[in-house]
């Protein structure tokens, strides 16, 4: 099923001999039964290929069709694997013009190797660079030392893989990662190749190695390889693997493994068949269990778990000090690979804009490009003198008066623009010939002006124009409103870039000063401008972020104070406010963690990060919420180490379980396409997950230190013993406002002070929503939600504008309001260019060209043939109109030789791109030309122009066309915003699907929270846009964000309604309220608090994150609350609730022995729970007491439910 081995070409072959070196061992290994070894010896080069050594390979790979080994093992001697082809050789090759005879060669090398019966392991010790991945790649298994570097870097030799490898990697990794790994021309380490999907084992110990490749030696050779040519055959044909499969069947080898397990003794085993519905509680558990240890050990030594956190976070806060910023827009809010990028690859590879050939409307960059527009006060005529001249000595002093000093020496405009066969800086000098023709009475043809065989196109230049007919019909300039300039400067090479930035700085300051003219105004924008713009809305966060850690820690605070029962006394000892303050400094140390973290490995940040505090520290408040919620509910009588296990073993669940869910839904916004949502993803994800890990040590060792503190009745804010709350009346007013402190009241009972909002929830809230009447109320409500949601996505409006990256005072939104009004609506020019252009001494083809031209120009977003700006059409006119002669066939690109020379410094000429046919003539391989359009103001126009004009591209596929103009880059934004969210949403929710299915113990719970944070989403989406928010980079963070965030509402009360043993539906919804309703509305209100500082910011950006984080809380809020409680009491019975076995008595984690006399009415009234009654779930993971008597001894368990039926009395 293998190919013979291609031989190398001859000239090949003496290359390759003339570099020799080094050589390619084939051995068997000395021990281990059917193993070759075939080893890269050139340590002193770290292994890199020589001619020879390829040679060798190739002659080696032909006998490895041999029966005697099963496994054959690749490896390099010394340090490294192999650092790829020698470079000296690979020049050779190249100069020699012979990369395909090496591609033959090396990729029939390759395929022998993949297509081998014996399994092909790749042993990597040290760095694997360049040809050595291919090779690599081509293997079936690829093993690697944890220390290993992997680098695909053929693309930094401006090649791309030529040995036929890039086919295998696709087959790996899949075609979107196998060419950003090309593309990026990356070093990997070998966990990242091995998450990546590259490598299938990393090692630590040479012997972990050597066992793993040896235990797949352990089967007779023969069969090895019978199994790997069955893989191959998968390959070929139903037959091919049918002979293999005969092959091995009437083999001795597979009689004999056969007849083995025939004398095998095989054991019957019982299975039991599972039930209907399944409690898949073996996570939770588990994870209860490891927190509730977690809980006991922080109490007992909580010094480490103070100091560590601290320090680590001090030592990734240096970190802060190297953050790589990313200030480009382009890249920043554009996809990632978006055809616009290809687009304007493919017009810069064959027209480089470089210092000396610039032409005006031909640029593919804005790098360093500066636009100045000019308007003509009161409503006047731009061409008309007075207005012309104002624009002249604009254009004058932007040229002469702008300079900067550096290194001693002063560069004004002329030291730095780019410019055309030395032919001088470009200027708008034409205003002015404009102006005399069109006051001289000229007849000025529009968009594409002719003065005898010379003119250009003014579609660009000129705004706000009308037309009038001359006296032949023809239409001419009537007027025109604006003008429009463009200053090009030079960006290569770096220092050059820079003084050119620094010019560009200057030149705003310079125009901000400049005196008000009595008859233009005045609009810039720069290649700076969005870079700098983002970073002044990242500058107005920082005040902001203090604004709102200080509500929040006021917030905090207050929720922590407790009351004496039936007084307005503080109870301090259980009022925690510097507790709380700590909370939300837990919150800081894990956003400085998880900023400085990611710094360090070189992760690049940019500014819209900025707003990620906000929410982290949002997050972290909530947890904190959480956790003394918990702890508040354990019992007072408990011992302080009891009480932090019970917090820990319940709370660290719930926190565990959305903090999972918020790190997942952030770690799935990292696949979209959007560089900085990624970025924002990235750092908000591993920020959120140093939250949970400081919420676990240091805050819980905070909350066992004051749970010490409450046990010993200290005050906890001034750690000294408390007044008790009976002595109040005779302790002095300082006393009883600062020092009053309650204890518990019995030993014997589980002394639970509920606050008043948990009451509230419980007893005056749930009942209300449980009403039949207000639960026809709320589906009523739930079904006009919907409705308006739709509605709402139905006028959805997708895309990033940059001029909503501005800040709402900025300098630049006037420039670009002025460019939709007077120049996207008509003029902008749309590069068009044929890649694979054809003969063109044929007259059908001239004819074709002609046809395909039309299509563009005649399109429903261009001007017409009139704004076309094109060679052939030039030169047709040269020849015909001037010349009065025809284009001869056979002689066209003398002709057309002939037509450029006479045109001196014609700009036309830059159109062509040249090469020549099989005999050597020169002809045109490529070219370009330039049409006008109109109609592209809007988000939607231009999306539906960038689509429309793609679409006319693909109709003339044997010309390989592209269209490009810069605001394609945006535009691709548009049209991929939907898809990218989409895909998201969809990823996220089975993300959370799974989540909940792993850690509620109910698989039917996560149907309910996928179906609730559904409806979230939706609801998110549709409302912001009634609220006049795009969909766009800043608002799918939001929703991404809002994935997490319903997961944190729905999850906590869908589970707190399953795992309630209440009898009914709405006794369940009680328990699940009153445990949760409280902690789950101060979440909410924590992250509207952090977050409404952001809403006076005047910018798009801030105002936006505002909006969608707002609808997100408070829609996840409302379902939490309202939709989600009422839905479960109407459609989720019997199999979706757990059941209670009352034949099986569990290990109690509380047992409190009544003491004889004792009667239960005193435990009951302590515990909150009436003789009789059913004892209800009070937490989210974990369920209230249970009265039993064992051994005649009544005891109370904790976390079941029990009805308590027992005399009033116990003698």
């Amino acid at each position: 099923m293998s190919s013979k081995l291609k031989e190398p070409a001859a000239d090949l072959l003496k290359i390759l001999q003339k570099w020799a070196g080094g050589s390619v061992r084939f051995e068997k290994h000395p021990k281990v039964k059917g193993r070759l070894n075939v080893v890269l010896d050139r340590p002193d080069k770290g292994n890199c290929l020589s001619g020879a050594m390829m040679c060798e390979l190739g002659r080696g790979v032909e006998h490895l069709e041999s029966r005697e080994h099963g496994v054959v093992v690749l490896s390099g001697k010394g340090s490294s694997f192999c650092t790829g082809a020698d470079l000296g050789l690979i020049k050779d090759i190249s100069d020699a013009s012979l990369g395909g005879p090496m591609f033959d060669f090396m990729s029939s090398v390759l395929q022998k190797l993949n297509v081998s019966p014996a399994i092909s392991v790749a042993h990597i010790r040290g760095h694997c660079l360049g040809g050595a991945t291919e090779i690599c790649s081509a293997v079936d298994i690829r093993v690697a030392h944890v220390d290993s570097k992997i680098g695909f870097l053929q693309s930094r030799l401006g090649i791309i893989p030529s040995w036929g490898g890039a086919y295998y990697l696709e087959a790996i990794l899949g075609r979107s990662k196998a060419l950003h790994v090309m593309s990026s021309a990356s070093v990997l380490s070998a966990e990242d190749a091995f998450k990546l999907g590259w490598l299938d084992f990393v090692y630590r110990e040479e012997a972990e190695a050597e066992q793993y490749i040896n235990g797949m030696c352990r089967t007779d050779p023969g069969l090895t390889q019978a199994q790997k040519e069955m893989l191959n055959a998968v390959k070929h044909s139903h037959e091919a693997q049918k002979e293999v499969l005969n092959r091995v069947w009437k083999s001795s080898i597979h009689k004999k493994a056969l007849e083995k397990q025939l004398a095998a003794e095989i054991p019957n085993r019982k299975v039991k068949r599972p039930p209907l519905v399944m409690r898949w509680d073996l996570v939770e558990r588990r994870a209860a269990k490891s927190f509730a240890a977690l809980g006991r050990l922080i109490t007992d030594h909580p010094v480490p778990f103070l100091v560590f956190p601290v320090l680590f976070t001090a030592a990734m806060g240096v970190g802060m000090l190297h953050l790589n910023s990313l200030t480009d827009a382009v890249y920043l809010f554009t996809p990632v690979g978006a055809q616009s990028k290809m687009e304007r690859l493919a017009v810069h590879e064959k027209w480089p804009l470089t210092s000396d050939n610039y032409i005006p409307g031909r640029a593919v960059t804005q790098s360093r490009e500066i636009q100045v527009t000019a308007l003509a006060k009161n409503d006047g005529n731009i061409l008309e003198t007075r207005y012309a001249e104002a624009v002249y000595r604009l254009d004058k002093f932007i040229q002469t008066r702008i300079r900067i000093l550096h290194d001693g020496r002063y560069y004004g405009y002329k030291d730095l623009c780019l410019q055309y066969k030395g032919g001088g800086c470009s200027s708008s000098k034409h205003v002015h010939i404009l102006s005399d023709f069109y006051n001289h009475g000229f007849n000025i043809t529009y968009p594409y002006f002719r003065f005898g065989t010379e003119g250009g196109y003014l579609g660009s230049s000129l705004g706000g124009v009308s037309l009038m007919k001359n006296e032949n019909g023809t239409e001419i300039l009537a007027s025109a409103h604006a003008w429009f300039m463009v200053y090009h400067l030079k960006f290569h090479p770096e220092e050059l870039s820079y003084i050119s930035g620094q010019w560009e700085n200057e030149m705003v300051r310079q125009l901000r000063d400049y005196p008000e003219d009595p008859y233009i105004s005045i609009t810039y924008f720069h290649s700076q401008t969005l870079a700098d713009e983002l970073k002044r809305n990242a500058d107005t966060l920082i005040p902001r972020f203090v604004v709102a850690f200080t509500l929040l820690v006021v917030f905090s605070m207050a929720c922590s104070m407790s009351f004496i029962d039936k007084t307005f006394y503080i109870d301090w000892v259980l009022s925690k406010p510097i507790l709380s303050i700590l909370g939300v400094i837990s919150a800081g140390m894990a956003i400085l963690t998880g900023i400085g973290s990611l710094a360090l490995l070189g992760m690049p940040y940019n500014d819209i990060v900025g707003v990620m505090p906000f929410l982290v520290v949002a997050v972290g408040t909530d947890n904190m919420f959480l956790m003394v919620s918990a702890v508040r509910r354990t019992s007072r009588t408990l011992p302080a180490k009891e009480r932090m296990s019970e917090c820990l073993s319940d709370a660290a669940v719930s926190i565990l379980i959305t903090s999972s869910t918020d790190v997942l839904s952030f770690g799935v916004g990292t696949i979209t396409t959007i560089p900085a949502v990624q970025i924002f993803c990235i750092y908000t994800g591993v920020s959120i997950f140093f939250t949970f890990i400081y919420q676990i040590t240091f805050f819980s060792a905070c909350l066992a230190v004051y749970t010490k503190f409450e046990e010993q009745g200290r005050n906890s804010a001034f750690v000294v013993a408390t007044v008790n709350e009976s002595k109040k009346d005779s302790v002095s007013l300082i006393s009883r406002l600062f020092n009053l402190g309650s204890a518990p009241k019995s030993k014997a009972a589980h002394d639970i002070k509920e606050p008043a909002t948990a009451r509230f929830f419980g007893e005056w809230y749930a009942p209300v929503l449980m009403n039949p009447i207000v639960r026809a109320l709320a589906m009523i409500w739930f079904v006009i939600y919907l409705v308006f949601a739709g509605y709402g996505c139905s006028k959805i409006k997708e895309g990033l504008e940059p001029v909503n990256l501005l800040v709402q005072d900025s300098y630049a939104i006037p420039h670009y309001r002025l460019l939709e009004k007077y120049f996207w609506k008509y003029g902008a020019q749309l590069q068009i260019v044929v890649n694979n252009a054809p003969d063109f001494r044929e007259p059908s083809t001239r004819d074709r060209i002609h046809a395909m031209v039309g299509d563009f120009a005649t399109s429903r977003h261009a001007i017409g043939l009139e704004s076309v700006d094109f060679w052939l059409f030039d030169m047709e006119r040269y020849y015909m109109d001037q010349l009065q002669m025809p284009v001869i066939d056979t002689a066209f690109y003398g002709l057309l030789g002939h037509f450029l020379a006479s045109k001196h410094n014609n700009p036309l000429a830059e159109d062509l791109y040249w090469g020549k046919d099989e005999n050597g003539t020169d002809v045109v391989e490529s070219f370009r030309f330039v049409i006008g359009m109109r109609d592209i103001v809007t988000t939607m126009e231009q999306t539906d122009a960038t689509l429309s004009f793609r679409e006319i591209a693909s109709r003339w596929p044997e010309y390989n066309v592209t269209t490009f103009m810069p605001l394609w880059l945006f535009t691709d934004q548009y049209v991929l915003i939907i898809p990218n969210t989409v895909q998201n949403i969809i990823i996220a929710l089975m993300v959370m699907i799974l989540i909940a299915l792993v850690l509620i113990p109910q698989p039917m719970c996560s149907i309910w929270v996928a179906l609730a944070c559904a409806s979230i989403d939706f609801g998110v989406v549709g409302y912001m846009t009634l609220w006049g928010v795009n969909l766009d980079a800043i608002s799918m963070i939001t929703i991404i964000m809002s994935i997490g965030f319903s997961v944190d509402y729905s999850a906590h009360i869908t589970y707190g309604y399953v795992v309630s043993t209440a009898d009914t539906p709405s006794d369940r919804v009680r328990d699940a309220l009153s445990a949760l309703g409280w902690p789950l509305f101060q979440g909410a209100l924590s992250t509207i608090i952090a977050v409404i500082v952001l809403a006076d910011i005047p910018a798009y950006m801030m105002v936006t994150f505002f909006k969608t984080v707002v609808l997100a809380i408070s829609l996840g809020l409302l379902h939490g609350l309202v939709f989600l409680p009422v839905l479960l009491s109407l459609f989720v019975r019997g199999c979706c609730i757990m059941t209670v076995d009352h034949d099986k008595k569990e290990k109690s984690r509380e047992v409190y022995v009544i003491e004889k006399g004792m009667r239960i009415s005193d435990v009951s009234s302590s515990t909150g729970y009436e003789t009789g009654s059913s004892v209800t779930t009070s937490s989210p993971i974990g369920s209230a007491p249970r009265f039993e008597f064992v051994d005649d001894s009544p005891i109370v368990h904790n976390r079941s439910r029990s009805v308590i039926k027992s005399p009033e009395h116990i003698d």
